[in-house]
């Protein structure tokens, strides 16, 4: 099972979990609220890692995690604390889209047609792949100077 949590849910996270054990759900993964659209300045103020959230966050998480083990559950959920440049999607999970294009990733809400690399169902996958664009991209994701469309994205931080 696989929920998204904000602060001001955090505290029922014993419900979700009860929930999980009465639909013999044995694991359940937490995630974070994120704007993966770049257009934010600031964390949101619901974001479990806002800095202000941070502490009870993770009390709660925690509390949380050793109540789903007493119900024989695994619960996982996310570090609340960035760490720079963890992002692999572009190098190891690439996205494309039903369409064919190759996007940088599933994330960004990207309108495929605008910010591709190629598509697949007009050229082979490895030369898209290998091709200088994205080639670039990927050189830059793991640079001091991200492309600009993952610079607000928590995975960038590794925090999704």
């Amino acid at each position: 099972m696989y929920s998204v949590v904000t602060f001001s849910r955090v505290r029922g996270l014993r419900g979700l979990v009860e929930l999980a054990e009465e639909l013999g759900i044995n694991r359940l993964k937490i995630a974070a609220l994120y704007d993966h659209s770049g257009k934010s300045k600031e964390y949101s103020r619901e974001a479990l890692y806002h800095p202000s959230n941070v502490e009870l966050s993770e009390k709660l998480l925690g509390e949380a995690k050793d109540y789903a083990e007493e119900k024989g559950i695994v619960l996982f959920y996310p570090s609340l604390h960035p760490i720079e440049y963890q992002c692999r999607m572009p190098s190891q999970r690439p996205y494309i889209t039903v369409e064919g294009y190759v996007t940088p990733c599933c994330l960004q809400g990207l309108d495929p047609r605008n910010y591709t690399f190629g598509n697949v169902l007009e050229e082979k996958f490895m030369k898209i792949w290998t091709n200088r664009r994205y080639r670039e991209f990927r050189k830059a994701l793991f640079s001091p100077n991200p492309p600009g469309i993952c610079v607000a994205c928590p995975r960038l931080k590794g925090m999704a």
